[in-house]
């Protein structure tokens, strides 16, 4: 989508146009006027060029007081651009144009325009540099909307990752002898009776054994 952006002054219209991108404003033309009243040529005018370059949004400067107050001209402007809108049912915004002029002759004097031709020149690039003042403020707004989102959801990711290694935390791990431990076998019935049998046999078979009490065997104080 192209933008234009328009300085309106009180016989003259500085007409700027940005590239397909929206990225860059160049001046395009100045249409003049022989009265201040007489605007029906100049809305035609812009009507057409608006069509021709197939324009999505109109950037009028408003002119503003240093101290930000707005004056005659202000209100000027702004029955200006209601008009416009209408003629062309394009969208328009209006943009702070203060110190534009002098900026646009700072330009002009740097490119080596001679004061006497400035006058051609001035309209139009005031125009540009209203234009492009509105779309570089955008450029920096989308940005910055892109970072708070993005550092948004690198909070959440941060957020989710801590809550997942608290969770991990509170589960308990199997100390280090639980898990050198060898597992435990329940002995079944006919085991233990097994056992207590061959016990019972070993006694029997040594009289030597039936003064020691409680004391174990030889055979079981090797396995301790």
């Amino acid at each position: 989508m192209r933008y234009m952006g328009l300085d309106f002054g009180t016989k003259t219209v500085g007409v700027a146009i940005s590239d397909e991108t929206g990225l860059i404003a160049q001046p395009l033309c100045t249409v003049t006027r022989q009265r201040v009243t007489k605007l029906r040529r100049t809305y035609a005018e812009l009507e057409r060029l608006a069509a021709e370059h197939e324009v999505g949004l109109i950037v009028v400067g408003l002119p503003k007081h240093l101290s930000g107050s707005e004056g005659e001209r202000s209100v000027a402007t702004r029955q200006f651009a209601m008009t416009v809108k209408r003629r062309t049912g394009i969208p328009i915004v209006l943009w702070d144009e203060r110190l534009t002029t002098v900026e646009a002759d700072r330009i002009l004097d740097a490119t080596g325009v001679a004061e006497s031709a400035r006058k051609e020149y001035i309209d139009k690039m005031a125009a540009a540099i209203i234009l492009q003042s509105y779309m570089d403020h955008q450029k920096a707004k989308l940005e910055a909307e892109r970072a708070a989102e993005e550092a948004k959801k690198a909070e959440e990711e941060a957020e989710a990752s801590d809550a997942g290694i608290t969770a991990s935390d509170g589960e308990a791990e199997p100390s280090e002898q639980e898990e050198n431990a060898e597992p435990k076998t329940e002995e079944t019935p006919e085991a233990q009776a097994v056992t207590g049998e061959a016990g019972t046999k070993g006694k029997a078979a040594d009289p030597a054994n039936e003064d020691e009490g409680d004391f174990p065997a030889a055979g079981e104080l090797a396995e301790v």
